[in-house]
């Protein structure tokens, strides 16, 4: 999706916001996040539009990443995942999408209208 061809007004405010940074509920980031390509996250009542990683960034994910798959094993109860999961931390109502994620317990979803998942 292009910032031409949005069709959310959510969407269009983020793009003219100077910030990136936009209030909304989660709902509303829900829905927008479906809908767009660009990578965003809900923190403090707010969408935030992302940067684009670097490829430097892009590397030491996937050196972190690996370092975590060769620490843990199959009897380990820890699970690894990459950075384009929405996590919803429910204790505080934001959802974020880390670079690299461990997780030591099973992940509870969360189902979006669309049928993508959260946890």
């Amino acid at each position: 999706m292009t910032l031409e061809s949005t069709s959310s007004p959510l969407l269009e405010r983020l793009f003219s916001e100077e910030e990136a940074r936009i209030p909304a509920t989660f709902e509303e980031y829900l829905e927008v996040s479906d809908e767009s390509d660009f990578k965003m996250e809900y923190s403090n009542g707010h969408i935030v539009l992302l940067e684009f990683p670097t490829a430097t960034h892009e590397q030491i994910c996937a050196t972190i990443a690996w370092t975590f798959g060769d620490l843990f094993s199959d009897e380990d109860p820890f699970s690894g995942y990459g950075g384009n999961l929405l996590f919803y931390l429910q204790a505080t109502g934001n959802g974020y999408k880390p670079d690299v994620s461990i997780l030591n317990a099973p992940p509870e979803f969360i189902c979006h209208k669309s049928g993508e998942k959260t946890f």
